[in-house]
C-alpha cells in the first residue's frame, strides 16, 4: 500500500479503508492467508484514526474476508466468500402455491450439500426473488453481489424477472440457471432432457407389451413436446388418440382425478393399457382416479410417472417413476460456477438425462439409474413387482 496519506472526507474514510482492502483481496493482491498491513500502516496510509481502521477491519471480519490473530496481525481467511460462497436463488418461498416439487427436492439436496461442505464451499439461500424488489432476500442478495460476497449464483429457474437488476448486471459474478434457452446475465443454462424421459417412458411401455398409450400433460409442456411424444409412440408400434392426450392445469391438480376417471371409465369402448404422467404434481391425483375406477396397476394399465429424486413420496399402486436427479443438477451447477471463476469455458446449455427410480430408492437406498443405462426397463419392472 502506498506510503503517502490519502485525504478523504470524514464520512468516507471508513468505507475507503474497507473498500481498498476488499478490492486487494478480490483481485489477489492480498491472497488467501496473506497478512494485511498493520493498523499503524493503515492509519498512516489513509490518514485516519485507530478507531476508523478498527471499524473497517471489524466489518471485514464480519463479512468473512479476514481474521485477526492477536499480535501476529490480521490475515485474509483461507476461503474468502468471493471464492467459496455460492448463492442459491429460488423464485418462490417453500410452501407457497407456486412452489414446485422440483424446487423442494433441489432445495433439500442443496441443503444436504451445504451441510457436507467444509469452509472451502458453502451455499447461501435466497427465496422469493421473482421481481419483488422490496423483499428482504432481494436486498440481501443485491448487497452480497455488489459487495462481492458470493463466488457465483445458481438460479433454480429462469431469472427473467431480475433482468436489469444488479443481481444480473454486476460484473465478475458467474451465474448458472436451471432454464431452457439463454438470457443476458446468465453464463450457462442447465435443463432437464425431457426427450430422454419421453424416449425411456415409451420404451418401457413397449417392452412390457402395451399397445395403446395415453399421456397426461402438465401446462408446462408444449405442443411440440406432445408431437414428439406421439411420434415416439407411433415409431414404437403403439397407438394413441388425440383424446388420450390430456393437458391439465397445474393450478388445479385435482382435475387430474376427474380426467383419469373419464379416461379409464369401464363404459369407454376403448381404453389405454399404458399411461405416462408427465408432471409429478399430477401423479397423486391421477392415481386416486385409477383407484376410484378400480384399475389394476400394472395388470390393466402400466403407468410411468414423472418424478424428481430423491423423493420420499410412496404410492400404493405399482407404478414406475422416471425423472431427474437433483444431486446431478447441483453437481453440474456448482462445477460450472467453479470453472467460470477460473476463467474456463463451460457449455452454454447442458441437458440432464432422465433417470429411473429403482426399488433401492423406494426404501432400501438411493440408487438412481441413467435412462438407457445399466438397468433395462424390463429389469426395473421386474424389481418393482
Amino acid at each position: 500500500m502506498a506510503d503517502q496519506t490519502i485525504q478523504l472526507p470524514q464520512v468516507s474514510k471508513q468505507r475507503a479503508v474497507l473498500g481498498r482492502i476488499k478490492r486487494q483481496i478480490i483481485n489477489g493482491e492480498l491472497p488467501p492467508g496473506g497478512r494485511l498491513p498493520t493498523r499503524e500502516e493503515l492509519e498512516k496510509s489513509f490518514g485516519v484514526s485507530t478507531i476508523t481502521v478498527q471499524r473497517a477491519l471489524d466489518e471485514l471480519v464480519e463479512a468473512g474476508f479476514v481474521r485477526a490473530r492477536g499480535r501476529a496481525g490480521t490475515f485474509v481467511v483461507e476461503n474468502p466468500p468471493h471464492l467459496c460462497r455460492y448463492g442459491m436463488v429460488f423464485p418462490a418461498h417453500p410452501g407457497e402455491n407456486h412452489w414446485s416439487r422440483f424446487w423442494a427436492v433441489l432445495a433439500r439436496q442443496a441443503e444436504k450439500i451445504d451441510r457436507q461442505m467444509d469452509e472451502s464451499q458453502r451455499i447461501t439461500f435466497f427465496y422469493g426473488l421473482s421481481g419483488n424488489n422490496d423483499s428482504e432476500d432481494y436486498r440481501r442478495l443485491v448487497e452480497e453481489v455488489q459487495e462481492h460476497c458470493v463466488a457465483g449464483l445458481i438460479f433454480a429457474a429462469s431469472p427473467h424477472e431480475l433482468l436489469s437488476t444488479p443481481i444480473l448486471t454486476t460484473p465478475g459474478i458467474p451465474r448458472v440457471a436451471i432454464m431452457a434457452g439463454s438470457m443476458s446475465g446468465i453464463d450457462a443454462a442447465v435443463y432437464p432432457d425431457w426427450h430422454s424421459l419421453m424416449d425411456r417412458a415409451v420404451e418401457h411401455l413397449m417392452i412390457n407389451g402395451c399397445t395403446r398409450v395415453a399421456v397426461i400433460w402438465g401446462t408446462n409442456q408444449t405442443r411440440a413436446d406432445q408431437q414428439y411424444m406421439n411420434g415416439q409412440i407411433r415409431e414404437a408400434g403403439m397407438t394413441t388418440r388425440s383424446y388420450w392426450n390430456l393437458g391439465l392445469d397445474l393450478r388445479v391438480p385435482q382435475w387430474a382425478q376427474e380426467a383419469t376417471e373419464l379416461l379409464m371409465n369401464q363404459h369407454q369402448t376403448e381404453r389405454p393399457d399404458g399411461l405416462i404422467i408427465m408432471d409429478d404434481h399430477l401423479v397423486p391425483h391421477v392415481l386416486a382416479g385409477l383407484e376410484t375406477m378400480g384399475v389394476s396397476v400394472p395388470d390393466d394399465l402400466r403407468v410411468v410417472a414423472h418424478g424428481n429424486f430423491p423423493d420420499a413420496s410412496r404410492y400404493r399402486l405399482a407404478i414406475s417413476r422416471l425423472g431427474f436427479d437433483a444431486a446431478e443438477f447441483m453437481r453440474i451447477c456448482t462445477e460450472y460456477v467453479g470453472q467460470l471463476r477460473q476463467g474456463k469455458k463451460v457449455p452454454p446449455m447442458t441437458l440432464v438425462p432422465a433417470v429411473w427410480e429403482t426399488t433401492q430408492s423406494a426404501g432400501y437406498g438411493n440408487e438412481l439409474v441413467e435412462a438407457g443405462g445399466q438397468v433395462s426397463a424390463r429389469a426395473l419392472v421386474d424389481r418393482a413387482m
